[in-house]
């Protein structure tokens, strides 16, 4: 078995105290003057001494080294933190483009059958015939007419301006108004509240019909203004 230099520095300190015992011993058992000291004792703890001060010279180096492994061991610990933080970064990034690239199949296989899908004709009839109906005037109708068929009864496929205000804000928005008409000293009949609601709302749709007329061109189409 291999002794390390702290096991061999151990054994040195116990060498040189047990020798150092025995040599305050025998010249404690002496005469004061004059004091012998044994040679081969006095040889034996200079060694030891020489061989003291070489374990610990080595002992500083293993501690400096032994320093140096424990910064690379900390340097390893942090790397391999963040090699698994960018492998997690990695993993995720692959299941998004995973899932963008079954996406982006999806999304190319749904373009590719509407691309060859055919429109079937009668949709293309019936949706024509919706258009029909607000895009171009009555065939009656001419440059020189002065007076336009009325359009109320025409039934636009999207929400006017007067079906909006027909709808339960208008009716709400009419109802405030005649509060402060009448103030807030008295409770509002019903009475008051339609004969109001039925006179705005025919003035609206009397002036949104004229906004309708007012639409022709020269060449004979139409167009509706929508609400901002």
């Amino acid at each position: 078995m291999v002794e390390t230099v702290r096991e061999s520095l151990a054994g040195t300190l116990k060498e040189i105290d047990k020798l150092s015992q025995e040599m305050f011993a025998q010249l404690s058992s002496q005469p004061v003057k004059p004091a012998k000291v044994d040679l081969k004792q006095l040889s034996r703890l200079n060694l030891l001494d020489s061989k003291l001060a070489r374990e610990l010279e080595e002992m500083r180096m293993h501690q400096q080294r032994q320093s140096v492994i424990n910064t690379l061991e900390e340097d390893i610990m942090a790397l391999e933190n963040t090699i698994q933080d960018s492998l997690h970064t990695l993993q995720a990034a692959s299941n998004d483009v995973d899932k963008m690239a079954t996406e982006a199949e999806s999304a190319e296989k749904r373009t590719k059958e509407a691309r060859e899908a055919d429109i079937p004709t009668q949709f293309l009839l019936e949706y024509a015939q919706k258009l029909a109906a607000f895009t171009h005037a009555p065939p009656s109708v001419t440059k020189d007419t002065q007076q336009p068929p009325q359009l109320a009864q025409l039934k636009v496929p999207f929400p006017t301006e007067s079906n909006m205000r027909r709808g339960a804000l208008f009716q709400a928005q009419a109802e405030e108004e005649l509060s402060l008409q009448v103030g807030e000293s008295r409770e509002i009949t019903s009475q008051e509240k339609e004969a109001n609601y039925n006179g705005t709302s025919t003035n609206y749709t009397q002036l949104n019909t004229q906004n309708d007329m007012q639409a022709l061109d020269g060449d004979g189409d139409v167009t509706f203004d929508l609400l901002d």
